[in-house]
């Protein structure tokens, strides 16, 4: 059975570390601290998006027996380069 991960930061330190990878400033230790906050933000995500799926999935086969409902989650090289794209974006706020 899969572990879930739980949010280990506030919101404002995700947004600080958004910035910290955008704008590319900071020593690699501040670059890597980032990443991590970033990387446990995404995978706090996992359980929310998997309830929401399942709950869809269920609806969406009660009308039609063949629906297909997929989830997927952004990947962390991903969200890192849409950052150094838009730094002034947050991962808080980033849409695909």
């Amino acid at each position: 059975m899969e572990k879930w991960v739980v949010p280990e930061n506030s919101k404002k330190r995700v947004q600080r570390a958004s910035r910290t990878i955008g704008k590319g400033t900071g020593t690699p230790e501040e670059i890597r601290e980032a990443r991590d906050v970033l990387s446990n933000y995404r995978l706090a995500h996992a359980f929310p998006l998997n309830a929401v799926t399942v709950t869809v999935r269920l609806r969406a086969l009660d009308i039609n027996p063949n629906a297909v409902v997929a989830q997927r989650r952004k990947r962390l090289p991903t969200i890192l380069d849409k950052l150094k794209r838009h730094p002034t974006m947050s991962v808080t706020t980033m849409q695909d």
